[in-house]
């Protein structure tokens, strides 16, 4: 699976400025893996690197992407998200500009509305991040 930027917007509700990933690399119905070149016009972008609250919104938006490419393969309307809750959250060192982050979710649990995974960001061979994030999606 390979999505181009053009078509990651299918999958998500954000919109320019603000899109956090790039494409989709892999995707089941408990995973998915996100990429995300870090720009230097990124908003969340100062003296090079990319921000904590950058990082998180990539965790965030990679949540978003598996739900929405998952409502879509079932004709579904791609949903809107909020973050719940983030749960130990450690920030290992913050990326830069022109840096590639892959990051992956996984889903831990779902319970009515809420779904609960655990996120990784990967830069090369350096963790970036991990935290536990529990999202809220409207219409669930």
């Amino acid at each position: 699976m390979n999505e181009t930027h053009l078509h990651i917007q299918e999958y998500i509700p954000q919109r320019p400025p603000i899109i956090m990933i790039d494409k989709i690399v892999d995707i089941s119905e408990s995973k998915v893996v996100c990429e995300f070149q870090v720009k230097r016009d990124n908003l969340f972008v100062a003296e090079g690197e990319l921000l904590e609250p950058g990082i998180i919104e990539n965790i965030a938006q990679t949540i978003a992407a598996g739900a929405g490419y998952r409502a879509k393969v079932k004709n579904e309307k791609v949903k809107l998200g909020y973050i719940a809750a983030i749960k130990n959250l450690n920030i290992h060192t913050l990326p830069s500009v022109g840096d590639v982050l892959s990051t992956s979710v996984q889903i831990v649990n779902e319970v009515f509305s809420v779904t609960i995974v655990q996120g990784e960001v990967i830069c090369g061979s350096r963790k970036i991040a991990d935290c536990e994030m529990r999202i809220y999606i409207e219409g669930n």
